[in-house]
């Protein structure tokens, strides 16, 4: 029951994440204002998450994983009841403010709890489901958001969710274990806890691939709808179909990366050594997917692309979960933070040019090797013992 309640939030964080952009439209027309001024509040969602994850993490590392998740989750729930309740953009941009706050407690908090409660064979496996659960929310929740949309207006799929976090919290008051995360009795700073995960040279290492592969990763997403609606016509219907397949291929790469046999190098269960695998592949991919001369051969090179994605987003958390075992949660909201400053570092790249239309070529190819190249090094450092990130024990294998 308590992995089920975990996986169901990270559906619906999924969907609240991917929901807005087929309900832009709509929302900028009923607002009265322009879809550049509308998508305020994805950055709204975005950077409120981006931000605060990581201070926030601090808390959650040190307190009951249970908390974190029930807290969030309410804050989450108040922020798409607002949204389904919003008359203008100004409340509208707070209320996704909000929900991001709710979904950066939350979040870390979920993908700590399933590292704690999983066995160390089985925490792969365990994070796997839970990137396939959110990814199903692209999947499956976007979809039928937008039904929802079309059928009573787009404040509905927020109500809808708001509803569903409100017996979501419910139910994780009633089910989620008293679990702790590790207490910080050091007696460090709060700028030294803030940014511990960083002064662990192979946990370091781990997040600069997490910034070149989603600098690669979903800066080139980014513009993807715009590059084949400017090489294949394609309708907005159809665009939302490749949002759809994009959703598919990163559950597929979560569910099934894993057990990819690859040498590994530093124990039986390792997810490290399937790092630069996915990030040739992303490359490869995203590279295809630009170049192609056929929508046929561009969706085979989109599935693959995002099968590389949710693959690598599994094996990464699985990774940090390890690495930082005391800092699982301040681990997991850096990913996240490092994820969205890589993405934006891209966009900026990709579009610097205002004259001319967006082009991933050669910057993704560039980011993705550079993803490539640190992923074999973090290999190399994870041949030697790793240090316990709490100053406190003398050290441990990485085979452990």
């Amino acid at each position: 029951m308590t992995g089920l309640i975990l996986y169901v939030a990270l559906f619906l964080i999924g969907t609240e994440t991917f929901l807005v952009s087929p309900l832009l439209p709509s929302i900028a027309l009923d607002l009265g204002r322009s879809p550049n001024d509308a998508a305020a509040i994805v950055n709204a969602y975005a950077l409120s998450y981006a931000v605060l994850a990581p201070v926030l993490a601090i808390v959650t590392d040190g307190t009951q994983r249970r908390i974190g998740i029930i807290v969030g989750m309410f804050l989450f729930l108040v922020g798409n009841l607002v949204s389904s309740l919003s008359s203008g953009l100004d409340w509208l941009i707070v209320a996704r403010g909000v929900g991001g706050l709710g979904a950066a407690l939350a979040g870390p908090a979920i993908w700590a709890l399933l590292a704690d409660l999983a066995s160390a064979a089985g925490r792969g496996r365990a994070i796997g489901l839970g990137m396939a659960a959110f990814s199903l929310g692209q999947v499956a929740g976007v979809p039928i958001g937008s039904f929802v949309a079309a059928q009573f207006g787009w404040r509905s799929p927020f109500g809808a969710i708001a509803g569903l976090s409100l017996l979501l919290v419910l139910a994780a008051g009633a089910v989620l274990p008293a679990l702790k995360g590790a207490p910080d009795r050091s007696g460090s700073p709060p700028a030294r806890r803030l940014f511990g995960v960083w002064l662990q040279r192979e946990t370091a290492v781990a997040l600069v691939i997490t910034f070149f592969f989603h600098a690669a990763n979903l800066g080139a997403y980014t513009f993807l709808g715009v590059d084949l609606t400017r090489r294949f016509d394609l309708s907005a219907q159809q665009l939302g179909l490749v949002g759809v397949l994009v959703g598919t291929g990163s559950v597929v790469g979560a569910l099934i990366g894993r057990k990819v046999p690859l040498p590994n190098a530093w124990g039986a269960s390792d997810p490290a050594s399937r790092l630069p695998v996915w990030s040739v592949l992303l490359g490869l991919s995203i590279v295809g997917a630009s170049v192609s001369g056929t929508i046929g051969a561009v969706a085979l090179c989109v599935f693959l692309w995002f099968a590389a994605s949710g693959a690598f987003v599994s094996d990464q958390q699985t990774l940090l979960a390890t690495l930082a075992p005391m800092r699982r949660a301040s681990a997991s909201s850096w990913n996240t933070t490092t994820m969205h400053i890589g993405t934006a570092c891209s966009v900026w790249a990709i579009g610097f040019d205002k004259e001319a239309s967006p082009d991933v070529l050669p910057v993704v190819p560039i980011l993705a090797g550079a993803a490539f190249l640190v992923a074999l090094r973090l290999i190399v450092l994870l041949r030697r013992p790793v240090p316990l990130d709490d100053g406190l024990s003398p050290g441990f294998s990485s085979k452990n």
